[in-house]
């Protein structure tokens, strides 16, 4: 019996990152994606909402109204970081 706890134990370290781990669901088909290539950004599953765009000093610059769920947007401004917002989603992207 001994031995088997030994084997199967695990650190107390290890047990509370356990703890901390949070479940991943996997991306449902109809889960908002973001995608871009150079000045353009495509938009899918988010019809109704509004893309912001912010600079980055958090700086709002533009924001695009989504009206279907497969939307190309070109964004209007220079090389540099900028970060994309929609509903609860954030991401930051540059543009060269």
């Amino acid at each position: 019996m001994g031995a088997c706890l030994a084997t199967g134990t695990i650190s107390a370290a290890e047990l509370w990152a356990s703890a901390d781990t949070e479940v991943q669901e996997a991306p449902s088909l109809n889960a908002i994606r973001i995608t871009t290539k150079g000045t353009n950004v495509r938009v899918q599953n988010a019809a109704g909402q509004t893309l912001e765009i912010y600079n980055i000093t958090g700086v709002r610059i533009a924001a695009y109204k989504i009206d279907s769920n497969d939307t190309t947007v070109s964004l209007s401004c220079g090389k540099g970081c900028y970060i994309l917002k929609l509903g609860k989603i954030a991401r930051k992207v540059s543009i060269l």
